[in-house]
Order: structure tokens, then sequence, then C-alpha cells
């Protein structure tokens, strides 16, 4: 892995747990931009998040599975769907 392409990873990392933590508090339309900007940006991490995996914690097929990394793009999901269903009460 390249020093750009760690650097890279660490920024969207640190995007999406920063937006994790903001996109709950904000006030409802704001709350649902950023719900659907963590969306993207936690598709973007199971994309690109290989060279970070880790260890695989449910093989899925041979060869394919969720790993230790994809858990960051599920709590990314987690909130994101549940802002999005709190700002539609």
């Amino acid at each position: 892995m390249t020093h750009a392409h760690a650097v890279g990873l660490g920024l969207l990392i640190l995007a999406i747990v920063l937006l994790a933590g903001l996109t709950p508090v904000l006030p409802r339309t704001a709350g649902r931009v950023a719900a659907l900007v963590l969306t993207g940006l936690g598709v973007a991490w199971l994309l690109v998040n290989g060279p970070m995996e880790g260890a695989t914690l449910l093989i899925i097929e041979p060869g394919h599975g969720i790993t230790v990394a994809d858990i960051l793009s599920v709590g990314a999901f987690a909130v994101a769907g549940s802002t999005l269903v709190r700002s539609r009460r």
C-alpha cells in the first residue's frame, strides 16, 4: 500500500466516524442529507477497504465474506438508517 493510499483510507475513515457522530444530532433536513452522504461513504469504504480488511468474521461463500473492516460500513449504514427513520416522524 502506498503512502497516498494509506492517507486516503485514513481520511475516509475519519469522514465516516465524524459524520456518524454528527448525523443523529443535526436538524431534520441536514440530518437527512448527512445520512445520505454517510451511506455513500459506507459504500465507498466497502469498495476500497481491501488492504485493511483483517480477519473474516462471516464466510458467505469461498473467497467472499464479511471482514473486520466491513464493520465500519455496517455502523455507517445503521446510523444513516436510524437517522432517516427518525427524520420521517
